[in-house]
């Protein structure tokens, strides 16, 4: 693994885990995030510019900041 896709695993998905969120792995560097049964999103673990769409569609629907 990279390292950009282990310091997104180590920072983002257990900060997600943590707060509630259910993060499952699809392949090697691609993440399920979804709350409950609430919408779910698919990121890759790599780029940055993917790492701020996630924190757009948290904040537009799950009313949540996540602070890198």
């Amino acid at each position: 693994m990279k390292h950009l896709n282990r310091v997104f695993d180590k920072n983002i998905i257990t900060r997600l885990t943590k707060d509630g969120f259910d993060c499952i792995s699809k392949k090697n560097n691609k993440f399920m995030i979804r709350k409950n049964d609430g919408p779910q999103y698919l990121v890759h673990s790599g780029p940055k510019h993917k790492l701020h769409e996630l924190r757009r569609f948290l904040k537009n629907n799950y009313k949540y900041n996540l602070n890198i």
